[in-house]
């Protein structure tokens, strides 16, 4: 996240306003449909602050399955990766990852 995203939202408020998105789709359908068709646009309908551009959250209905596939950074125009990149993608580096939450 940038500076900017990091000063708007941190990982408990996040978690928290998927929590009452997830609470309140079990009795708005409407809500509901607009949190699977886009999920921004129904979070904002909750807390208006706008999300991290590097956030995606996907809510999808029960018996969906999906994979999220997290790619490594891209190579450098020369094809070879920074030693950043090659550090993440040898050890992570925390940032990226798969989240499935069952309620």
């Amino acid at each position: 996240m940038s500076a900017v995203d990091e000063k708007n939202w941190n990982d408990k408020q996040i978690e928290s306003l998927v929590e009452k998105a997830v609470r309140r789709s079990i009795g708005d359908a409407d809500f509901r449909r607009l949190l699977v068709s886009d999920p921004r646009t129904a979070l904002a309908s909750i807390d208006a602050r706008p999300l991290p551009v590097s956030l995606n959250l996907q809510f999808v209905e029960p018996g969906i399955k999906t994979r999220t596939i997290v790619l490594p950074p891209a190579a450098t125009p020369s094809g070879e990766l920074s030693d950043d990149q090659l550090e993440r993608v040898a050890g992570g580096d925390g940032t990226s990852g798969v989240c499935n939450l069952t309620f």
